[in-house]
């Protein structure tokens, strides 16, 4: 089955068209660009486990899952 685009909806007659524009002008992915460090972005959560669960009591709840 093929899916179709979803068709914008139609303007009435009596109203002047709207001008479709972009929101935002072009980015500049330079000015945008933060540098992570160990202590920030992915690397603040990476290997960080919030409860005080023991791997052995995580592994043990898993095989109790499957």
């Amino acid at each position: 089955m093929a899916i179709s685009k979803p068709k914008p909806p139609e303007e009435p007659e009596d109203q002047q068209p709207v001008e479709r524009r972009p929101l935002v002008g072009k980015l500049d992915l330079e000015a945008l660009h933060q540098p992570q460090g160990p202590d920030s972005g992915i690397n603040a959560i990476m290997g960080k486990w919030p409860g005080d669960e023991t791997d052995e009591e995580i592994l043990a709840l898993l095989e109790e899952m499957s």
